[in-house]
């Protein structure tokens, strides 16, 4: 994406941290500020980090195109979040 990567130490949410829907060519991040994201990337395509599985799942189900993905690549996943994809 062209976006610096985030650096933190200790706990944090586990999420999806960058999303590519084929089917717009649009690319959403999990960043709460834009400094540093390409412009190409627009502000409504940046959404916060979430503790709760559920806030996370309604954030992506907004994403226009998710709802025909047939298919969802990741590096890591949770039982429970493999069960609410």
């Amino acid at each position: 994406s062209g976006a610096p990567q985030l650096w933190v130490v200790g706990t944090r949410p586990f999420g999806p941290i960058c999303e590519f829907v084929r089917a717009t060519g649009e690319i959403h991040l999990n960043s709460t500020w834009d400094e540093g994201i390409p412009e190409e990337i627009p502000n409504e395509n940046l959404y916060g980090f979430a503790w709760n599985p559920m806030t996370l799942v309604g954030i992506l189900q907004k994403i226009k195109g998710a709802d025909t993905a047939r298919r969802v690549g990741t590096d890591a996943l949770t039982p429970m979040f493999a069960q609410l994809l």
